[in-house]
């Protein structure tokens, strides 16, 4: 059958005029509004608002400024559009204080089975002068290495001794390690040497009086014949066991040199050292090595050429 255009044409007019204008269009079916998404209590919202924190904001370490982005606004509703994204108040105010706790919490029971551990401390300054203090426990947990973050805070004025010894002695009352750690790990400084002598002082105590006021005898005498009395080494009674074990747990640790920091001591002082020709020639290498790092540093013109 053959169909004139105009007839063609025709139809088409009283279809278009016809169409029901009430139906929802393709584009208008998929656009959701603000009551339309997920509530605050909605497991798929708790669930990739926790993702969000851990994988994008810890995980990535981006900044919190991120969920204030246009960009990543339209990128999250691409995804997701039922999704709510969180507030830079809510997360800098709860969701970031609460993955803390959470995982401070996660780190504690994870060390409760562990019997000792060593602990590796470390202060350090960035390009903007602001320095920040480190420890990180290490230890086996069920026959397997393991090395977590205690503690990574901001270390305002000066680095004496007494202050870094404080601030061991709060990490390690708030991870309840005091009866576990046997080692702590510093590099070589004065003030970190300083600092483990100071921590020791917090918790060693030396009793004077522990005998009896009235024994007026030679103590050295006493002393020869409690070490020739066998009954010493036998098992303790149920009197003395908790007095000897209360005064065991207050060991403290002893400290060990980061070994790194000890090798960059002995390769400097050995180039220190090193002398005549091959010497000579050794610290002229250094120093235009060191000249070319300053370049890299502070020359765009140079990075650019050595492209």
């Amino acid at each position: 059958m053959h169909v004139e255009k105009s007839d063609f044409c025709n139809c088409l007019c009283v279809f278009l005029v016809t169409l029901d204008t009430s139906q929802p269009t393709v584009s208008g079916f998929f656009k959701f509004s603000a009551s339309q998404r997920y509530s605050i209590s909605s497991p798929d919202q708790l669930k990739k608002t926790a993702s969000f924190v851990e994988n994008v904001i810890v995980g990535c370490g981006l900044p919190l400024s991120i969920v204030e982005s246009p960009n990543f606004i339209a990128f999250c509703s691409d995804m997701d559009p039922l999704f709510h994204l969180p507030s830079r108040s809510y997360l800098s105010r709860q969701l970031l204080p609460n993955a803390v706790s959470r995982k401070v919490s996660a780190v504690q029971n994870k060390l409760q089975s562990a019997q000792f551990v060593a602990v590796t401390l470390d202060i350090w300054t960035d390009r903007r002068c602001h320095s920040f203090l480190a420890a990180t426990v290490h230890s086996f947990v069920r026959c397997q290495a393991v090395s977590m973050l205690l503690s990574f805070v901001s270390f305002k004025g000066s680095h004496t001794g007494l202050r870094i010894a404080s601030e061991i002695d709060r990490i390690f009352e708030q991870n309840k390690l005091n009866d576990k750690v046997v080692y702590l790990v510093t590099d070589n400084a004065s003030n970190m040497k300083k600092a483990v002598d100071v921590f020791k002082s917090f918790h060693v105590s030396i009793e004077e009086d522990t005998g009896d006021d009235d024994d007026d005898g030679d103590d050295s005498a006493d002393e020869s014949a409690v070490l020739d009395d066998d009954t010493v080494w036998q098992d303790l009674g149920e009197d003395d066991a908790p007095v000897v074990e209360q005064a065991m747990k207050k060991c403290c640790p002893s400290r060990l040199a980061c070994f790194a920091h000890t090798l960059q001591l002995t390769v400097r002082d050995g180039l220190e050292k090193t002398s005549g020709t091959r010497g000579q020639n050794t610290k002229t290498v250094m120093a235009k090595c060191v000249k070319i790092a300053n370049l890299c540093h502070q020359s765009a013109q140079f990075i650019q050429r050595s492209l």
